[in-house]
C-alpha cells in the first residue's frame, strides 16, 4: 500500500495509526485514500502483514559472537512483554541491535514514533524490564529511521513558529 503523502499504516486489531510524511498533509484530503487502500488490501487475497514486510527495507544488523543468548532473550522479552502493552496504545517496538557498548536499539512505531512520553515508556519502563532480565544491558535507547529523523524535524520547526508566535504576543 503507497500513498502518497503517507509514510506509514500499521493495522491493529482495534486501531488505525497513519504516519504522514509531512506534518502539514491535510487528513481530511488523506483519509479517503487511506481508506480505500485499506479497504482493497482487506479485500485482496493478499496477506497485508506479508505485503508490509515486502516494502520495509532489510536491516542486516551483525549479532557479535556470544551474544545469541542475549539478543533471543531480549526479543523474547520484547514480543511477551513489552509490545502488546505498546500496541494497546496504537504502537509498535522492534529490535534492532544489540551493539558492542551493549546497548539495545529499539525503532518504536506507530503511535510511539514521535511521542513525547515515547521516551518515558522506553527509559522508565522497557529499560528497566530489559535490564532487570538481561543484565548485560547497559542501556535501551530509540533507533531513529528516516520518518523519524522527518518527523522530528517537522516537530522542532512547528515548536519555533509557536515559540515565535508566543514571543510576539
Amino acid at each position: 500500500m503507497l500513498l502518497d503523502g503517507v509514510a506509514n499504516v500499521m493495522l491493529g486489531s482495534d486501531f488505525v495509526t497513519v504516519t504522514t510524511i509531512d506534518d502539514n498533509q491535510d487528513w481530511m484530503v488523506l483519509k479517503p485514500m487511506v481508506y480505500a487502500a485499506i479497504s482493497d488490501a482487506f479485500a485482496s487475497d493478499e496477506p497485508i502483514l506479508k505485503a508490509l514486510n515486502e516494502l520495509e527495507p532489510s536491516r542486516e544488523l551483525q549479532t557479535l559472537a556470544g551474544d545469541e543468548e542475549a539478543v533471543s532473550l531480549i526479543k523474547e522479552i520484547i514480543d511477551l512483554r513489552i509490545r502488546p502493552t505498546v500496541m494497546d496504545d496504537g504502537g509498535d517496538v522492534e529490535f534492532i541491535q544489540f551493539d558492542k557498548e551493549r546497548v539495545v536499539w529499539l525503532l518504536m512505531k506507530g503511535s510511539c514514533s514521535g511521542c513525547p512520553s515515547s521516551g518515558a515508556t522506553l527509559k522508565h519502563g522497557i529499560q528497566n524490564m530489559i535490564m532487570h532480565y538481561v543484565p548485560e544491558v547497559t542501556s535501551v535507547e530509540e533507533w531513529k529511521d528516516e520518518a523519524a529523523l522527518i518527523s522530528d524535524d517537522a516537530f522542532q520547526r512547528l515548536e519555533e513558529r509557536l515559540a515565535a508566535k508566543e514571543e510576539k504576543h
